[in-house]
């Protein structure tokens, strides 16, 4: 090995233990990176989940972070594939009729289990081609998404368990006082702050995003 390729590997022998260095000394700091979320005496039954997300299909950032971390990077997309996540959807958002009609239509999707089935075509419909707008055109596409029969939605459109669905939704998105989504909580004790982590780029800030889980999910308390 000539003088030229010995420092040349060492240089780039340093950058990579230095980088690796960093990456382990990075702390994640309450109030900064992620906050505690107290807990609600009104609130009886918290999702079992271990991450909860807030949502609205009238959020383009929401869209843009589903998008983001489903599609975009395969590691992130496995791992979060690997957890169960909870979607709730908020209707305090953008056009109080729809946001509602949007709310109840993505409870019905829980009752029915088809949530990966509706989402992106309820997001394209409000967001992309513009195609939903009120209650019959959410219906028509959501039947369509779901591939099922229209006397089955109606069926859980009048169903108690789809209106407990509904009011579940609220009431914890006013316990935990969702103001900003996408809105990301860990077992049910730690909101991940978004702003925080680093976007220098999509990689970065995903990798980011899933360490940080991955230290709320490890903590006691």
């Amino acid at each position: 090995m000539n003088i030229k390729k010995y420092i040349l590997f060492c240089g780039s022998l340093f950058l990579l233990i230095f980088s690796n260095v960093c990456l382990s000394a990075t702390k994640y700091i309450q109030d900064v990176h992620y906050e505690l979320i107290k807990k609600s005496p009104k609130i009886i039954h918290y999702p079992k989940t271990p991450i909860t997300e807030f949502f609205s299909f009238l959020c383009p950032h929401c869209y843009d972070f589903y998008n983001m971390t489903q599609t975009k990077n395969l590691l992130v997309k496995n791992f979060l594939k690997n957890l169960q996540i909870k979607k709730y959807h908020i209707d305090s958002m953008g056009d109080t009729k729809l946001a509602k009609l949007a709310t109840y239509n993505w409870s019905i999707a829980i009752a029915l289990n088809v949530e990966n089935k509706v989402i992106i075509a309820i997001f394209e419909g409000i967001q992309k081609s513009h195609k939903i707008y009120n209650y019959s055109t959410m219906k028509k596409i959501f039947i369509k998404a779901a591939n099922i029969d229209k006397n089955i939605y109606d069926a859980a459109w009048n169903s108690f368990i789809v209106k407990a669905l509904n009011a579940k939704q609220i009431e914890l998105a006013n316990a935990w006082n969702v103001t900003s989504i996408p809105f990301i909580v860990v077992n049910n004790k730690y909101h991940i702050i978004l702003d925080s982590l680093n976007f220098t780029s999509t990689n970065i800030f995903l990798n980011d995003y899933i360490n940080l889980i991955k230290v709320l999910l490890k903590k006691e308390n």
